[in-house]
């Protein structure tokens, strides 16, 4: 697509799920579901203990147990500054169900700007 970039995002959240349930995301662009929980995607999960770097709040972190991961390419257009999301749990075969524990306060927010095309990974609890 004219005028539009590709960003490799890593994003991670460490969340102990209910039995049958996964996290999701879901966010503003059509790549990250345009907040249709039915379009969201489905994180992998991973018990592993790792340490990563996060180069947007310049910090390493030690992951540990019930970690929710997936990598993904999101394609953005050139004037967009801002990716905004959320996380939720939802069941696992089906979360467009109505069964939905939105994550609580405002939406997390990534600045294109300040990451370039890098590889990144974005954090949460």
């Amino acid at each position: 697509e004219t005028g539009s970039v590709v960003y490799n995002l890593t994003f991670s959240v460490n969340y102990v799920c209910k039995y049958g349930y996964s996290i999701y995301i879901v966010g503003d662009l059509p790549s990250l579901g345009a907040w249709n929980p039915a379009s969201a995607i489905r994180l992998n999960w991973n018990e592993d203990i790792f340490f990563v770097n996060s180069s947007i709040i310049n910090r390493r972190f030690l992951i540990q147990g019930d970690n929710w991961t997936s990598s993904l390419q999101i394609p953005c257009h050139r004037s967009d500054e801002m990716i905004q999301y959320k996380y939720f749990s939802s069941l696992t075969e089906n979360p467009n169900s109505g069964d939905i524990d939105w994550e609580k306060g405002p939406n997390r927010v990534i600045n294109l700007r300040s990451i370039g095309n890098s590889d990144c990974y974005a954090f949460g609890k």
